[in-house]
């Protein structure tokens, strides 16, 4: 017996706090802040700037400031014109929307089972990732013996010293290790090569037992309720997306018991 996961992560998201990472509700969809950090509404909306902003504004007293903000206010209005910076303009970056999550992280069997998925709010970062896993599989029964995931040279690494995954192989999926991976990532090609391993290699050594890449064709179906939910706040967004899951997954389980 071998048990497979892939994870892989798809971009739809929902408003969050500006304040990055925070994982704290908005009040409204159109809020910035949560009720948390509320009180950055009174600091301007330059990203490193600490000044108090001026009554009817999101930026402070500074003319280059209040420019930035005038030339978003006009963006998609029938004056707005486009506006070509110096070349030695310093680059700055403003905050005057909420933010979004960044990814939606899912934990998919090889036969289109999604066992489990979690919310990215800064990044799609690995320690993130790191913590998906252990979460997702916390009963030892049920820890898979491969995990499959583009981004697992980077994971292994990170994970090196925890024993948790001491007995789990970690490997990049087929299509990510040819294409995007390079021969001379040493440590990426002796560990993380999924032809290292000879359970996942197929019969006579041709192909694969798994789909390595269900991941992303789950993303392709997720993806197709972008436009619904995008704008939803997180209890609808999350009561939404689990029941499409759990009406996929019924479909799915369907389909496999009349395959046999």
């Amino acid at each position: 017996k071998c048990l497979v996961m892939v994870t892989d992560g798809v971009c739809i998201g929902h408003p969050c706090c500006s304040q990055h990472n925070c994982k704290v509700p908005l009040h409204k969809s159109k809020d910035r802040f949560c009720p948390v950090h509320a009180n950055l509404e009174s600091v301007c909306s330059i990203v490193d700037c600490e000044r108090p902003v001026l009554e009817g504004l999101l930026t402070c007293d500074n003319v280059e400031h209040q420019e930035i903000e005038r030339l978003h206010r006009e963006k998609g209005q029938s004056r707005f014109q486009l506006y070509q910076p110096p070349a030695n303009a310093k680059k700055v970056r403003a905050k005057f929307t909420c933010s979004r999550t960044h990814n939606e992280q899912l934990a998919v069997a090889p036969c289109g089972m999604i066992i489990g998925w979690d919310m990215m709010f800064g990044a799609e970062g690995i320690a993130s990732i790191a913590e998906f896993i252990k979460r997702t599989f916390r009963f030892k029964a049920l820890k898979p013996d491969h995990i499959f995931f583009d981004n697992n040279c980077s994971l292994a690494q990170h994970i090196k010293l925890d024993p948790y995954f001491s007995n789990i192989g970690l490997t990049v999926d087929v299509f990510h290790f040819k294409s995007k991976h390079k021969e001379t990532h040493t440590f990426c090609q002796e560990h993380c090569n999924p032809a290292v391993y000879p359970e996942l290699i197929g019969e006579d050594g041709q192909g694969w037992f798994f789909n390595s890449s269900v991941a992303e064709q789950v993303n392709v179906w997720i993806g197709g309720y972008h436009a619904i939910c995008r704008e939803m706040l997180v209890d609808k967004y999350d009561f939404l997306l689990d029941q499409m899951i759990l009406c996929r997954n019924r479909a799915t389980r369907a389909k496999l018991e009349a395959q046999g």
